[in-house]
């Protein structure tokens, strides 16, 4: 039995998931609120009759009489019936997207809007402002070419990863520009992909099937099951892709030294069968979550490379075709582990445990036609194994009396690289300067920590991440390389609400950029009979400061800083001393290049129409010394994009986006702009069921990349066309069964939870 309920009060306590709740009195409203987890306290006046609406989406209204004349309540279970009208209302609407400002970060809504529907994850990482990808879906955000992408808590290694996420069940996705010392020194950047946890209770299947056409017709397969059962959450996703394209790219090299030159046209067919599945399983605990994810893929990939190569010296002209049949099969696993909970609302501890195992294997075919009597046949073999874990806890205190944030943190991370390359010359012999076999480890350990202070209206924060790197490396034909060193990387910020309309911010991190396995092997790697490539075991990583101050007014953001990259490494040319015409390109440090930066957000909305506007404007400051020559890096770079979105009808939405991309002077290359612009309609039908999206990309064919490269002796001009103007056109069917879900409501007069 429960208290006696008094006529000046009663006090009611309701334990279910999610509701919104009306107290009508003499039908007047006269307490409402919505509400998470069903625990909140709230006050009635008495000696009159009440009348309790609860609501939940998917579910017809309940309504409850309250007596307050002092009568005496036992518990009450409540049922809530299904509505069948309404079983796929949390699938999507056509609603449009919303990009909000938080302090230094974007944050993307995904859910429910027409994003949803888009085919890839790629082309909603898109929308977000001043992000790119570049042909091999590698992203980049104004100037900084880290991105850490971080699906809920765990770090993704490889783009095909992402491959496996639905934009079905994304929440929302968040661009940290400026990522403080909770993250990973190498993170320039963080993107965070947010799933969706409040899924409905029940049984949710999705069928999604995804048909690019452009100069080849690619395929995408997508189920999707999703079993919510007393909050515990069990999901598999699978994706089947068959992508088929074609890219052309032309180098043109000139010897300035002794006149020779070198016309190389590449025409690239690719194909490619991918399998990605994901499957995991979230447990809710009080004030927490247990969750646990295995994710896999594979891709098969048989490309084929046709090169037409006129070499020229003096008044001798020649030309050699080259015909290259690379054969690709990587295996990819990832477990992934993650303990969350929350004490008195003002703890908070998470752990996580990620395990991946990647291999790698490749067979190459080389044929190359010098004549009709004259032709060679190579074979590169390649097998490489990576294996990698990381172990990271996290804990943060509230002190709420002072408005005082205390966080720190450790992590380990261990990653070993296997690899064994294999050069077979014309069927004859193995071929020493292009076989290798490198063993590579590297051992970080991490610690952070983290102090946030609130003064009235400004937030301050400080931050200290020190990590201590340890990288051992075996080459079958070269030196052992061992080195060890401890970096410090210190960040500071401040957020400024001067009003409710104008903001703010400074911010101030430090990075590192360690060069990769490749780059640090000092093999030699054929690509053609005139071109060479080799690495650097003495490579240094890139340390970079970076110093920005922003200002918000309303829904538009300026933000200027300086970026300051010590040891930047920067490609060179050389010339073979024991080959001539041969070219060898490698990568080395620079003492330091320094850039200027700004950038502009504005977002404009209206009823039935959304624009978000971002531009960029970088200006590199160095002077590289580069064969007794002194060069100048003073070209700037642009990038504007815009994204439009338009609501038709209802379940209809279009949009339009353009982007202009000059990236300027990097290094010791020129690039010429490239223009993109896209259009797309998506729309529901048969009650949400039937979702259709398509989108014709790049539809005037202008997305190119060009730039003019002068590397001492060496003039190169390079071409790059990718198969980027396609048409694609994404269906899916959503079907849902649920059940009824069972509330109960009881008097309680013990603590207060929460208030109306």
């Amino acid at each position: 039995m429960f208290p006696v309920i008094f006529w000046k009060i009663a006090v009611l306590k309701f334990v279910i998931d999610y509701f919104n709740i009306e107290i009508i009195t003499d039908s007047t409203v006269v307490l409402q609120g919505s509400f998470v987890d069903g625990k909140f306290t709230f006050k009635l006046p008495g000696q009159k009759k009440h009348r309790l609406k609860i609501s939940s989406m998917g579910y017809e209204d309940k309504i409850i009489d309250i007596d307050g004349n002092g009568s005496t309540m036992d518990a009450l279970i409540c049922y809530m019936k299904k509505k069948t009208i309404d079983l796929d209302e949390i699938v999507v609407t056509a609603l449009k997207p919303k990009i909000s400002i938080k302090n230094n970060s974007y944050i993307l809504s995904v859910d429910k809007t027409y994003l949803s529907n888009e085919a890839s994850i790629n082309n909603v990482i898109t929308k977000l402002p001043f992000v790119l990808l570049d042909s091999n879906n590698k992203i980049s955000i104004s100037g900084k070419n880290n991105v850490v992408v971080y699906i809920n808590n765990r770090k993704v290694l490889y783009t095909h990863e992402l491959e496996v996420v639905s934009p079905a069940n994304i929440k929302d996705i968040q661009l940290i520009s400026n990522p403080g010392s909770q993250y990973d020194a190498d993170a320039d950047a963080v993107i965070i992909i947010n799933t969706k946890t409040n899924k409905q209770e029940g049984l949710e299947l999705s069928l999604k099937t995804t048909e690019t056409i452009s100069n080849a017709f690619s395929c995408n397969i997508n189920p999707n099951i999703n079993i919510n059962y007393e909050k515990i959450n069990l999901y598999l996703d699978y994706v089947y892709s068959n992508n088929k394209g074609k890219s052309t790219e032309n180098t043109l090299t000139n010897n300035l030294s002794n006149g020779y030159k070198n016309n190389i046209y590449n025409n690239g067919y690719y194909k490619s069968n991918n399998h990605a599945y994901t499957i995991g399983v979230d447990f809710p605990i009080k004030k927490g979550r247990l969750a646990f994810q295995l994710l896999g893929w594979n891709n098969r990939a048989k490309p084929e490379i046709n090169i037409n190569n006129f070499y020229i010296k003096g008044m001798q002209e020649s030309t050699i075709k080259t015909n290259r049949r690379p054969l690709s099969d990587e295996d990819h696993y990832d477990l992934s582990l993650l303990y969350e909970k929350e004490y008195l609302d003002i703890h908070k501890f998470n752990s996580s445990f990620n395990y991946t195992l990647h291999n790698n294997n490749s067979k190459e075919k080389i044929t190359e036609y010098y004549s009709q009597d004259n032709i060679l046949n190579h074979k590169y073999d390649f097998s490489g194994k990576n294996k990698a874990f990381d172990y990271q806890i996290n804990y943060s205190l509230l002190i709420k009396k002072i408005e005082l944030r205390l966080a720190m943190g450790t992590k380990i991370s261990y990653i070993s690289n296997n690899s064994d390359s294999r050069f077979l010359e014309n069927n004859i012999g193995w071929n020493n300067n292009f076989t290798y076999k490198c063993d590579f480890k590297e051992f970080i350990p991490a610690f952070f920590s983290n102090i946030e202070k609130k003064i009235n209206n400004i937030d301050l924060f400080a931050g200290l991440r020190i990590e201590n790197t340890h990288f051992k490396g075996n080459h079958a034909y070269t030196q052992v390389i061992d080195t060890t060193y401890i970096n410090f990387f210190p960040s500071l910020g401040l957020n400024w609400a001067v009003n409710k309309n104008n903001k703010i911010n400074f911010n101030y991190t430090r990075k590192i950029s360690r060069p990769s396995f490749n780059n640090l092997s000092p093999n030699i790697r054929y690509d053609n009979v005139f071109f060479y490539r080799q690495g650097n075991p003495y490579l240094l990583p890139t340390i970079t400061d970076d110093l920005s101050l922003s200002y918000s007014f309303k829904s538009i953001r300026l933000n200027a800083g300086y970026r300051h990259k010590k040891n930047a490494t920067i490609y060179n040319y050389y010339q073979d001393t024991n080959n001539e015409g041969v070219t060898i390109v490698r990568l080395n440090n620079h003492k330091s290049i320094k850039f200027a930066y700004a950038n502009v957000f504005y977002l404009f909305k209206s009823k039935n129409f959304t624009s978000s506007n971002s531009f960029i404007f970088t200006k590199p400051f160095a002077e590289l010394a580069f064969n007794g020559k002194k060069i100048k890096l003073v070209r700037p770079a642009y990038y504007f994009k815009t994204s439009n979105d338009f609501t038709l009808l209802k379940n209809i939405s279009f949009y339009i986006d353009f982007l202009y991309n000059n990236l300027g002077e990097t290094l010791l290359e020129k690039k010429e702009g490239m223009y993109n612009l896209s259009i797309g309609i998506s729309g529901s039908f048969f009650d949400k069921k039937l979702i259709l999206n398509i989108v014709a990309n790049d539809i005037l064919n202008t997305y190119k990349f060009k730039d003019h490269r002068l590397y001492g002796i060496y003039d190169v001009i390079h071409e790059y066309f990718p198969d980027n103007t396609y048409v694609q056109i994404n269906a899916r069917y959503n079907f849902s069964l649920g059940k009824l879900r069972r509330f109960k409501v009881q008097n309680n007069n013990s603590s207060i939870i929460r208030r109306l």
